[in-house]
């Protein structure tokens, strides 16, 4: 696992970056500026960093300044992703002060874990130089890890075709992070989804004193809320909260019994992100095997988890 700094005061950005890298092996932590940024190094180490420029309190080149005069930390790759300081100058500066990489916002997925890839071969080369002074001290890139950025850039990971759903994923991410309520929130991804696939129903429940509750609904039935709701219940997976069961796994579900059956295609989608617990459900009646739909679902998966967080349960 890539232990991975992502230093940006706009959360829209951090979402979506954390939601590109942590499909490929990285373990992701925040902080909003370089100061906070300092405080969390001083605790835990970390393979890569990537940080803005123009942020509050302790901006991005003074950040990477500090991080690369400190010995504990210099050896950690360093990436200024901006998109304020875009001229040659700045770059030049950037570059002046330790960063290993400058690049301009927005930039193509593949091209951003492209340069990553390239970034951890070229630290991996000097490591095992014999002609310079090179000492990896807070990282620990395994050869596992390598191994997986190198097939990254040998497009084994079919990355143009992945790239298309990560622009969905993050145009979802700017609008659900402008929602007002849940009902809008809901509104919108139902929306969304149905873009891509045949989904033409949704079921929302939340939980609530141990019990589910219906928060949102579109085109369900009584009779198939009830079936829902008990297989939802009686399902390990979903009530654990931490895993999703999507189309490819299945045409039907069935429960505890032969009673408990669903046809057609359905997504369940667990949510928890502390003050908010529940699980999405998307029926379509149709039987269907779209070409990546584990991968959208995979990113919607944390998206949500990352999103929902700012309603309260009143």
């Amino acid at each position: 696992m890539i232990k991975t700094l992502i230093v940006d005061d706009i959360e829209q950005n951090a979402i979506m970056l954390r939601v590109l890298l942590e499909n490929y092996n990285h373990r992701v932590t925040f902080a909003p500026n370089g100061m906070e940024a300092l405080d969390i190094l001083e605790t835990k180490s970390f393979d890569l960093i990537i940080s803005d420029v123009l942020m509050p309190r302790l901006d991005g080149f003074e950040f990477c300044k500090r991080v690369k005069q400190n010995k504990e930390t210099k050896d950690i790759p360093f990436i200024i992703y901006t998109a304020t300081y875009m001229d040659n100058e700045s770059k030049k500066y950037g570059l002046s002060l330790g960063a290993d990489r400058y690049l301009l916002k927005p930039l193509e997925p593949q091209q951003l874990l492209k340069t990553i890839a390239d970034l951890f071969v070229e630290y991996k080369n000097r490591m095992e130089s014999p002609k310079e002074d090179f000492i990896f001290q807070t990282t620990s890139i395994n050869e596992r890890e390598i191994q997986l950025l190198e097939q990254m850039e040998q497009g084994l990971y079919d990355l143009e075709k992945k790239n298309k759903i990560l622009k969905r994923i993050n145009q979802l991410t700017l609008d659900l992070v402008k929602s007002e309520s849940l009902q809008e929130y809901f509104e919108i991804l139902f929306e969304a989804t149905q873009k891509y696939f045949p989904y033409k129903k949704i079921f929302v429940t939340a939980l609530r004193n141990d019990q589910f509750v219906t928060i949102f609904n579109k085109n369900i039935p009584i009779t198939l809320k009830i079936i829902l709701l008990r297989y939802i219940a009686e399902s390990k997976q979903l009530m654990g909260f931490d895993g999703f069961i999507h189309p490819r796994h299945c045409d039907k579900y069935s429960g505890s019994s032969n009673q408990l059956t669903i046809g057609g295609s359905c997504c369940f989608l667990p949510y928890n992100s502390g003050n908010q617990k529940g699980v999405i459900a998307l029926m379509t009646e149709e039987n269907y095997n779209y070409e990546y739909a584990d991968y959208f679902f995979q990113n919607l998966y944390p998206l949500i988890n990352n999103t929902i967080s700012k309603f309260s349960n009143s």
